[in-house]
């Protein structure tokens, strides 16, 4: 079964919670809004969906009991673990509703095209290692009859050149390395700051919904698909559980920045969790976009240094130019 994308997903939890708000039943709302959708496989799973309420199947078996359902697994552990009658439904669809929101605008950010850190830096070596490899040794072929000598940086490029095609095995392996490193986080980056704004608006959403710390936890943990950051919130969770405040949680889970286990920590003091997270999650909204900037780092410095290689190759062309002239 094909899955539905994060806005056809926006989409159609906004017009379920506009429905029950309006007073239409659960199998009727599902029942109007296939008439308005124009995917016909969508359409054909919610009328069957809309059957099985009819014969008495609850929603989360309706929605979620097959198989092949076209719902991300961590919208059916949000269904299965919230309560599903009433109004409390419609706090469910609402939180689920703005969790998707978040997720629609991050994907439609520029930021969002850019491949993450790792991914750009293993691009970045790799394209260093290529022009060393294949570009630079046509350059020192063709100046090997020159008959007078290279400018200093030329002939250290060429030196370079050569140690890279003598050792490539080595240079290979400490490439790899170094992703290996930044990709298993063995070097602790943390969450980037996207990470950070999707993470608090989801808890932030929680709060004003009236859900208590855990339930806040718990929610925005299973509404996660990124394996890693479920596993840091749930370690969170873990740790409230265990009796620790939940700075101190936030703290030992690792990869949160300072900035967030002290606001929480001020936050416990007066008593008061949701400014906190509105202090954060404004922070994380406007510090997300320097993360652009960060992730094509590599990519820029690797453009700058080939620049400056190509500058230098041509030094002995100008030179001759100037000593012929």
């Amino acid at each position: 079964m094909y899955k539905l994308n994060d806005f056809d997903l926006l989409i159609f939890l906004r017009q379920f919670r506009v429905l029950l708000s309006s007073g239409y039943s659960i199998a009727d709302s599902l029942d109007l809004i296939s008439k308005h959708i124009s995917g016909s496989r969508f359409k054909t799973y919610l009328l069957s969906a809309h059957q099985d309420l009819k014969s008495g199947e609850s929603l989360y078996d309706a929605l979620f009991g097959r198989d092949h359902h076209p719902f991300p697994e961590s919208m059916a552990r949000c269904f299965q673990s919230m309560p599903q009658r009433d109004h409390q439904l419609e706090l469910t669809i609402r939180s689920l509703e703005e969790n998707y929101r978040i997720r629609t605008e991050l994907v439609q950010s520029p930021f969002s095209l850019v491949p993450r850190i790792g991914v750009t830096l293993l691009c970045a070596l790799l394209l260093i290692f290529i022009f060393f490899v294949g570009v630079i040794p046509m350059f020192e072929g063709i100046f090997s009859g020159f008959g007078q000598g290279l400018p200093a940086l030329t002939q250290f490029f060429f030196d370079v050149s050569l140690f890279v095609r003598r050792y490539w095995f080595l240079v290979l392996l400490i490439i790899a390395a170094v992703y290996y490193l930044i990709l298993s986080k063995k070097v602790k980056l943390g969450f980037n700051d996207a990470d950070l704004y999707y993470i608090f608006s989801l808890m932030l959403g929680q709060l004003k919904s009236s859900a208590n710390i855990k339930q806040m936890l718990s929610w925005a943990g299973d509404s996660l698909d990124n394996r890693r950051l479920e596993k840091r919130l749930h370690s969170v969770l873990r740790g409230v559980e265990n009796g620790k405040t939940l700075s101190e949680s936030f703290r030992h889970a690792t990869y949160f920045p300072l900035f967030v286990t002290d606001v929480i920590a001020l936050a416990e003091k007066k008593g008061d969790l949701k400014p906190a997270m509105e202090e954060i999650v404004s922070y994380y909204s406007i510090k997300k976009e320097w993360d652009l900037r960060v992730r094509i780092g590599p990519i820029i410095a690797v453009i700058f240094l080939i620049a400056i290689i190509i500058v230098t190759l041509y030094l002995p062309i100008f030179q001759m130019a100037a000593v012929i002239g």
